[in-house]
């Protein structure tokens, strides 16, 4: 049907009655379009110095950063990160960025000179040792982190000559100076061995616990975690005959070599863990004050066999390695410290003044003492007996041990509990035993239960 004439005036008003209302709101309705849009994202770019650093966000890899260019992260939600820079052989850089929304953020970091590791020792007791431009140390200076470069050693003592020596320090490698100063010593050069680091937090028995800064660990990608020492394999004899029958029969166990936690894992090192995967912090117990943020050195404790394992699963991303809960095999054969027969980790003395436990009265305060307060066993392993309940990785039986299963054995393919060894502060001497089993559920958190982890050679 085509349009009349007399309706033509009345179609034009309405025609441009509807533009003038487009001209007006379009402009409104396209800026509250492209308001809405972005509102809850924003863009994060990150430049390093030299490139090719990996970028994390929150304990997530999200890529690497290329030269001028950096690394564009679009579509970020607004709100905090924390972000870590790493590049291997420098220092890791740890910032908390906020994301606003419609905006783009754009960080510069400069990583520095590549790091090696310094390690000063010898062979007399009391020496002070100088490390031109990085400090001063107490007889012994075990993997410190320093830029590459050359350093001036100077070792002094009392009765000794003064001692001076040049060391060049090169990326990704330890360099481990020994001085002999006894009576019969050349005046010589100290000797130097040259070892590259294949596992960051891989320690030695015989070495004093390394530490970043105050705290017990190592700094890998910027995270805390826990120092591990290189276990041999072997065969041992695990269980007791005069113990529960859950430990009965003593029996012969052969194991792959493996690496253990060399303490138990501590608040400061879990706590990397729930800022870098925003996890809720564990509750601290009744009367003990701010115990999670306040006793960074002690055992984390009220964590459940599963938030164990979740930390595990975190710390084999962080590090590249296969992190678990140790097996009760491998436990019991890390505690027993190479010793044969034995009650104790240290032995068959009396258990006083060598690990934290129940000697009578509850203690008043924090029970839980700092990890390596007490002697280490043969292994160099701290707090294998007492403190607390260290989590593993097998389901609980009762009868497993009559199984048969004696090859690197990891408990009954199913059940419902799992088990924890070593005892406790809030439990006697018995709970010492290197061949005590206890059971908890899988989801009970407690004031008495830690872990220590194990990274499995495959």
């Amino acid at each position: 049907m085509g349009i009349k004439m007399r309706d033509w005036p009345q179609r034009a008003f309405v025609m441009t009655i509807g533009l003038l209302l487009v001209c007006c709101f379009l402009p409104q309705m396209l800026l509250r379009a492209q308001h809405n849009l972005p509102s809850a994202e924003g863009v994060l770019v990150v430049v390093t110095d030299p490139p090719g650093a990996e970028v994390m966000l929150d304990g997530v890899v999200r890529g690497v950063t290329e030269p001028e260019r950096g690394l564009v992260l679009n579509g970020l939600k607004s709100g905090a990160y924390t972000l870590v820079v790493h590049k291997q052989w420098h220092r890791s850089v740890q910032r908390r960025v906020v994301i606003e929304p419609g905006k783009r953020t754009v960080l510069n970091l400069a990583l520095g000179r590549p790091i090696g590791f310094l390690s000063v020792r010898a062979s007399l007791p009391h020496v002070r040792i100088e490390v031109k431009g990085i400090g001063v140390y107490q007889q012994e200076l075990h993997r410190q982190e320093v830029p590459v470069g050359k350093y001036q050693v100077k070792i002094e003592g009392p009765g000794i000559p003064v001692r001076v020596q040049t060391v060049d320090v090169t990326a990704g490698v330890e360099t481990d100076l020994f001085f002999d100063l006894g009576p019969e010593a050349q005046p010589s050069k100290p000797e130097i061995k040259v070892t590259p680091i294949e596992i960051p937090n891989r320690g030695r028995a015989d070495r004093p616990l390394l530490k970043a800064g105050d705290r017990y660990g190592v700094l890998v990608r910027g995270y805390l975690i826990p120092e591990v020492v290189a276990l041999p394999g072997g065969s041992f004899l695990m269980g007791s005959d005069s113990g529960g029958e859950d430990e009965k029969p003593v029996h012969e166990v052969y194991l792959d070599p493996f690496d253990m936690g060399r303490v138990l894992v501590t608040n400061a090192q879990f706590k990397a863990f729930c800022d870098a995967t925003k996890r809720e912090y564990p509750a601290d117990p009744p009367e003990w004050g701010n115990y999670f943020n306040g006793y960074p050195d002690h055992p984390v404790v009220n964590v459940s066999w599963e938030d164990a394992m979740a930390y595990c699963e975190w710390l084999s991303k962080i590090t590249g390695a296969k992190y678990r809960l140790p097996t009760e095999a491998q436990w019991e054969y890390a505690a027993r410290g190479g010793l044969t027969g034995k009650k104790y980790p240290w032995g068959d003395d009396d258990p006083k003044g060598r690990a934290n436990y129940l000697e009578g009265q509850i203690p008043f305060g924090v029970p839980t003492t700092r990890v390596a307060s007490y002697a280490p066993n043969g292994y160099g392993l701290y707090d294998m007996a007492g403190n607390v309940w260290q989590l593993c990785w097998d389901f609980y039986d009762v009868s497993y041990y009559r199984s048969g299963n004696t090859r690197n054995p990891q408990g009954p393919p199913e059940g419902g509990n799992r088990v924890a060894r070593g005892g406790a502060w809030l439990y006697g001497p018995s709970s010492l035993r290197c061949a005590v089993r206890l059971q908890v559920s899988p989801f009970m958190q407690h004031e008495t239960i830690g872990f220590r982890v194990a990274l499995v050679r495959s």
